[in-house]
């Protein structure tokens, strides 16, 4: 009978006492009343997490980015301040942050993982030569926040020829952790690069024209041309070159990074000398059937002087494409020209050789 008297007191007071409490405490502070994420990540070695955006809601509030406050790390709704942690993930693994209303605590439990794949740095197009010697390795510079790069997983794939063309490298690379990366390569791989042209110095009369033919391998398969001074010879983009007046003066070929230079010579087509009046009228009319004699022939010179039935007969070809074939051309046609056998002539270039044709 006593013991069951003893027994009822202290079931009594238990009651009691819970009862008190749960009058005392706030009904409405139960930890449900804040809502968070779920299943929260943090990259490890973050800093100051913004801890706010966690929080999705407080009570039947939701919460929106309005009511977070990211510097002071606090959160508005209604009446209620929500104080949020300040957190940095230095350490691996589940951490607890602790989010605080009035007197209450609100625990949340993330974990602090490494999120961050490795790095590759890498050029996307890389351009070599035949017998470059290349390193598949070196075309690729990996680094990882946290793995070693002795315990990386590296991955290449492709192969490159010692040949004239394209090809792709593939670098994937995987860290302790799991994550992955990867990089693609383009190697591009050309002939080396040379550059010649059918002369290194040629010499014209004024109007005359002259090709120069220039070929190139490398990257790059169209030269450029330029003259040192347009006054006394011009060129254009395909390398003719225009005698304008007296002088000398040098062509720039370039391509490829290398560069070839042309001597072009220029002198009058005439000597000229001081003049009568009367001798200014004739050399007026002269001056006028010279200038509808010009044209635009590769290398053509024109004379009122001398008579021929049939110029033709007189036509040359030199083979070869050099500048003795070309000074060998010439040297004819001014002959022909000094004999009066011809009224005219120009000299062409095939690419191969030299047409000397008379009118």
């Amino acid at each position: 009978m006593k013991y069951i008297k003893i027994t009822i007191i202290i079931l009594f007071i238990l009651i009691f006492t819970t009862g008190c409490t749960d009058l005392i405490k706030d009904p409405y502070s139960k930890e449900d009343r804040m809502k968070f994420q779920e299943n929260i990540t943090i990259n490890y070695g973050k800093k100051d997490v913004d801890t706010t955006k966690f929080v999705t809601g407080y009570d039947s509030y939701s919460i929106s980015d309005i009511n977070r406050h990211k510097n002071s790390k606090t959160i508005t709704i209604d009446n209620y301040t929500i104080k949020c942690p300040t957190f940095s993930a230095n350490k691996m693994g589940k951490q607890k942050l602790v989010y605080k209303v009035d007197n209450y605590s609100y625990p949340l439990y993330v974990t602090v993982k490494d999120k961050e794949k490795p790095t590759i740095e890498y050029q996307k197009d890389i351009d070599y030569t035949i017998d470059d010697k290349i390193s598949i390795k070196k075309l690729f510079i990996i680094n990882d926040n946290l793995t070693k790069k002795e315990n990386l997983k590296i991955k290449y794939k492709g192969k490159i020829k010692n040949k004239v063309g394209k090809y792709k490298i593939t670098c994937t690379v995987e860290d302790e952790a799991g994550n992955k990366n990867k990089a693609t390569s383009t190697i591009h791989i050309y002939d080396k690069p040379t550059l010649s042209v059918s002369y290194k110095s040629v010499s014209l009369k004024v109007n005359q024209e002259v090709q120069i033919n220039a070929s190139t391998t490398g990257k790059e398969n169209k030269c450029t041309y330029s003259s040192e001074n347009e006054g006394i010879a011009t060129v254009n983009e395909n390398g003719l070159v225009k005698a304008i007046g007296n002088g000398q003066t040098i062509i720039h070929v370039k391509a490829n990074g290398l560069e070839e230079k042309v001597t072009v010579s220029i002198e009058n087509n005439q000597p000229t000398s001081p003049a009568t009046s009367n001798e200014n009228n004739s050399n007026t009319n002269n001056n006028k059937n010279n200038d509808n004699s010009n044209s635009s022939n590769p290398l053509n010179n024109k004379s009122n002087s001398g008579t021929s039935t049939n110029p033709s007969q007189y036509n040359k070809y030199f083979s070869g494409n050099s500048i003795d074939s070309y000074n060998s051309a010439y040297s004819y046609a001014e002959s022909m020209m000094n004999s009066g056998k011809v009224h005219g002539y120009s000299v062409s270039p095939d690419g191969n050789g030299f047409n000397v044709t008379f009118n």
